[in-house]
């Protein structure tokens, strides 16, 4: 988790949220020294989760034991993201305000609820 923390500070110069692909793609345009090529271009509206395949929860519940090992196998994942998240979040407040103004922000992606039914 350290290493991954660390690459996060120091070895990677820009890296985006999902969530909030517009903001993300105006922080690596500001980062490269894009910025003016992203203010003159057309900004997609981003809708993450959209294209991707998810399993039903009935699925993940008829394997035994399957989804109490995703989620204990998750919490690490969860963990740096929320650190990852903080590190973005400070990165974004420095954009310049022509291109926070430019930037169409999605809403963050509610957690999935995990629990099986009874």
């Amino acid at each position: 988790m350290e290493l991954a923390r660390t690459n996060l500070l120091h070895r990677y110069a820009v890296f985006g949220v999902t969530e909030r692909m517009s903001e993300s793609l105006a922080l690596v345009a500001h980062t490269l020294g894009w910025a003016e090529h992203f203010l003159q271009m057309d900004v997609p509206r981003v809708r993450p989760g959209k294209q991707h395949r998810r399993l039903r929860l009935s699925a993940l519940c008829a394997a035994p034991r399957l989804l109490a090992e995703m989620q204990r196998r998750e919490a690490l994942d969860r963990e740096l993201f929320a650190f990852a998240v903080r590190i973005y979040e400070q990165r974004a407040r420095a954009l310049p305000p022509a291109l926070r103004r430019k930037v169409l922000v999605t809403e963050g992606a509610a957690p999935i609820p995990w629990r099986c039914p009874m």
